[in-house]
């Protein structure tokens, strides 16, 4: 019987069992086989017909929302089967509001089948334009009928004033299902609207999965292939697109699938984000650089930032961010650990993993230990908690107590409710692919101070007096993380300059927020070191542009404000306020036009290019006809490094043919420019540059040309670092760890 149900399901229902029409999900747990049948859970429609005048209702000042969801089960005078309050017909229906009727409304319930968030929502639409979003959290008080208040409103919340919810869902056997639902509350009149049934999922997406040559995909594992997992765990094949089903998405996979050339990654095999983007938008069939329910996938051997970056989500380049993901399996996700019982199986299973991890990030879900992360001025959705003990695909399975093993042996393949009710039932725009930028809306509230870590002590600051900055200067500060304990503390290696742990916002002139994301962000296997009682650490914060574009663009005052996030529990900077000039000259904003592109910022942020050549015009134009400003520092310091190095670049020949193009490196130009640009007023430029970027910017000058044999030029710029620096009244610990590495380097290449 269960052969013939899975083969002709609807027909099987229909002859077999007529008379269930009336069952809810509880009374059907004993067939296993009817409950995707009668599961009155997924996506439902409504859509005007004919038009009626709207009902007015009095004006009333916004009502608050809170932010915890909470529900109201207190007795109404309405009945089972009807309602007592209003309601149209479904040809004649029109919202009761006082401005214009919608044109049509999508429902989404979410009370059984896989994993029930006891939620529903809905979105209110005039033609296509989403107009209002709202969520209510459900308790059920009778079969396929439940009640509870709305906590969530986005868009134009006026539009929907009411609190509370009526639902009654009428699963069928023939015919549509159907979920009728009562608003009220608020001062407005009660509405009734009955939506019709169309999904059992809440939205549609399609993956495309792309595998580089002489690489291979896991998209499928089998649950039970590694003896270490949850003793109830299922046995199953299960594929990345079953988890998306189950986390309510409607998954297919392009027909577009394809092998990438390994020439793509240039001519060390190694991939780096912009080769990626480059190849997501060449071999992506679906790709159009807009908000779409679609995302690439690429099986790729390795990153160029090494064995330590198993995945990465790497689209946030331009304004549309989330459409693309890789994974290396010549990472540190292919050794499993010694003595293993299966290590194949352990293999397959983290290459499982960091796959659908890194999709998450693509639904913009955050990592499981920062989605408390605050956001000093406000933000759209809930609170969420950090767990970095979730049996989440968005978290770690090496940060957990007991390491890795103590995750599988817990973990059944899934993300956890608050991801999937942001997944489900938060606005559209905040998940979709291309849609809202990487972590918006996701993770972001008011700081609740008693989380705040009293160990450490984040400052955000400019080398300089004041933080005014020159029009065009890429703008560029300083964190110094303190420890104020009175213990050593052990920290992440990477914590001042991982984008995992570290949040930057920006508040422009013009109120709008911005948060900045590095060009790129990285999955990095962790590492620790010590920071000793009473000691500080340091990195340098290239702010001026990331994946938002740039950020400081407009003359103005700003305001910076960065959160740390350590053993669960944020460092939060004071507010840092930032001021942008005028520029000095009509020439200047002639310029400013060409230089704040998205190429000239990646040149400036990567330290130089080879390839964009248009945003080198740039610079070169800034340094010759602008080379007292600010600006044309960080112009110098960007065309210097890419001629003191020898390199490979991938070109194409006469008869199309991808050939690698030598480039010899031009060591007398790149010092004269150093010379001109960077030695000369050290102060200005160490200023301008930040300390910890002077002194990196020097250093990698000075070991250019060490391999070159240039040894005195060398040990003029070595001379100019130190000098500069101790007049500066830099820290004298920092000074003695300057002087260290340029003695290595020397005595590296002598």
């Amino acid at each position: 019987m269960n052969h013939v149900v899975e083969s002709d399901r609807t027909k099987t229902v229909e002859d077999l069992l007529p008379d269930l029409e009336h069952l809810d999900a509880d009374a059907l747990k004993p067939f296993p086989f009817l409950p995707i049948f009668f599961q009155v859970s997924g996506l439902y429609e409504w859509k005007m017909k004919g038009t009626v005048k709207p009902v007015p209702y009095p004006t009333r000042r916004p009502l608050p929302i809170p932010n915890i969801p909470s529900v109201d089960v207190s007795p109404l005078a309405i009945s089972t089967d009807e309602p007592d309050e209003l309601e149209y017909n479904l040809d004649t229906e029109a919202l009761a509001l006082p401005f214009f009727p919608f044109k049509r409304e999508e429902l989404r319930l979410d009370t059984d089948g896989r994993f029930p968030q006891n939620t529903v929502s809905g979105t209110l639409f005039t033609l296509n334009r989403e107009r209002a979003h709202w969520i209510a959290s459900l308790k059920k008080i009778a079969t396929n009928r439940w009640k509870g208040n709305i906590w969530f409103k986005d868009g134009q919340a006026a539009l929907l004033p009411y609190t509370n919810v009526d639902v009654q869902a009428k699963p069928v056997l023939f015919g549509t299902k159907t979920v009728r639902i009562k608003f009220y509350g608020g001062g407005a009149p009660s509405l009734v609207r009955t939506f019709s049934f169309k999904s059992l999922y809440h939205h549609k997406v399609e993956f495309e999965y792309d595998v580089v040559d002489g690489t291979s995909a896991v998209t499928t594992i089998h649950t039970h292939a590694h003896p270490n997992r949850p003793a109830g765990l299922a046995a199953e094949n299960l594929s990345i697109e079953k988890v998306f089903q189950r986390a309510g998405f409607d998954v297919s996979v392009s027909p577009g699938s394809a092998g990438l050339p390994i020439a793509g990654a240039g001519p060390d095999h190694l991939w780096t984000d912009m080769e990626m983007h480059d190849a997501m938008q060449t071999y992506w069939s679906r790709f159009a650089d807009k908000p779409q329910w679609a995302m690439w996938v690429l099986f790729a051997a390795r990153h160029q930032t090494g064995s330590n970056l198993g995945g990465v989500m790497f689209d946030d380049i331009g304004p549309n961010h989330r459409q693309g993901t890789a994974m290396f399996n010549d990472s540190f996700i292919a050794n499993a650990p010694a003595g293993d019982a299966n290590p194949a199986a352990w293999v397959n299973r983290m290459k499982f993993w960091t796959a659908v991890h890194e999709m998450g990030h693509a639904f913009n879900l955050a990592h499981a230990w920062q989605k408390h992360i605050g956001a000093p001025w406000g933000s759209t959705w809930m609170p969420l908690t950090s767990d970095s003990e979730s049996r989440s695909f968005m978290n770690y399975p090496f940060l957990v107590a007991g390491g890795q093993s103590a995750f599988f042996s817990d973990f059944d393949y899934r993300f956890i409710d608050e991801e999937l009710l942001f997944m489900r039932h938060a606005p559209a725009r905040f998940v979709q692919m291309g849609n809202e930028a990487w972590f918006s809306n996701h993770g972001l509230h008011d700081e609740d101070k008693d989380e705040l870590n009293g160990n450490l002590h984040l400052t955000v600051r400019a080398n300089r007096p004041q933080t005014r900055f020159e029009f065009m200067e890429p703008v560029t500060l300083e964190l110094k993380l303190h420890n104020v304990s009175n213990e050593d503390l052990i920290l992440d290696q990477a914590l001042l300059t991982d984008g995992a742990h570290l949040m930057v916002l920006v508040k422009q002139p013009n109120g709008n927020i911005k948060r900045w994301t590095p060009f790129a962000h990285h999955c990095h296997k962790p590492g620790v070191s010590i920071l000793h009682s009473d000691k500080a650490i340091y990195a340098s914060l290239p702010l001026f542009a990331g994946g938002e574009g740039w950020l400081f663009s407009e003359p103005g005052r700003y305001e910076v404000v960065c959160m740390l996030e350590h053993e669960g529990l944020m460092v939060l900077s004071s507010r840092l306020p930032v001021s942008v000039m005028p520029p000095k000259s009509y020439d200047e904003q002639v310029l400013a036009q060409d230089y704040f592109d998205d190429d000239v910022a990646r040149a400036l942020a990567f330290g130089g290019t080879n390839v964009l050549t248009r945003a080198n015009d740039v610079l070169h134009q800034l340094v010759a006809k602008f080379g007292t400003l600010h600006a044309a520092t960080h112009a110098a310091a960007a065309l210097v490094q890419p001629q003191m190095m020898s390199c490979a670049l991938l070109d194409v020949d006469k008869k199309d043919k991808l050939v690698f193009k030598k480039q010899k490196a031009d060591i007398k130009s790149g010092f004269q420019l150093t010379k001109k640009s960077l030695l000369k007023n050290s102060a200005v430029v160490a200023e301008t540059l930040g300390h910890i970027r002077y002194h990196e910017t020097l250093a990698a000058i000075a070991s250019d040309l060490m391999l070159q044999g240039d040894r005195e030029s060398a040990e003029e710029c070595r001379t100019s670092l130190e000098s500069t620096l101790t007049k500066r009244k830099v820290a004298a610990h920092v000074m003695e760890k300057v002087k260290s590495d340029t003695r290595k380097l020397f005595s590296k290449h002598t």
